[in-house]
């Protein structure tokens, strides 16, 4: 695997986009808006409320698969919630029935191999929409109630990993 360079926090947003056009999705999770220009890392998010730190984490481990982070604790967890909430939207939304489109658009449906394809795909996507779902309804407010500092009664990270 070739070793790419691991960001910091005064490169230039726009080198890590350039290096890495997948970077660009990840700004929309994030919730970065375009037309920073020239500013580094730190300066973007800064300006537009994002823990620099988290969003270095994880476009590291994204586009390098970089998972020794020096210090978990620095990690803002409602940065990383709101990039969850934001990622489950894209695949919900657009990246799931963009597959499924251009499955359709490939296969021919009167062809059986086709049609155990498409629903091989159907039931794929079914369970990880039933997954972010059960995130969404469940483990976000469970995580969301932690840092209010007002744990749910009825629901623990045991019954998460169970689920």
């Amino acid at each position: 695997m070739k070793s790419q360079k691991l960001y910091e926090a005064d490169d230039k947003l726009i080198v890590l986009i350039r290096d890495n056009y997948n970077v660009l999705q990840s700004l929309g999770s994030f919730g970065i808006n375009l037309g920073f220009g020239d500013k580094t890392v730190n300066e973007v998010c800064e300006a537009q409320g994002v823990d620099t730190y988290t969003f270095l984490a994880i476009v590291n481990l994204v586009i390098n698969g970089y998972k020794a982070f020096d210090d978990f604790s620095r990690l803002s967890i409602p940065t990383i919630m709101h990039y969850l909430h934001a990622s489950h939207e894209y695949y919900l939304d657009f990246q799931l029935p963009f597959i499924r489109k251009e499955l359709v658009e490939a296969l021919d449906e009167k062809d059986n191999l086709a049609r155990l394809i498409l629903k091989l795909y159907d039931e794929y996507a079914e369970e990880i929409k039933k997954h972010m779902k059960y995130e969404e309804k469940f483990l976000f407010p469970y995580v969301e109630s932690l840092l209010d500092k007002q744990p749910l009664p009825n629901y623990d990270i045991d019954t998460f990993s169970k689920h």
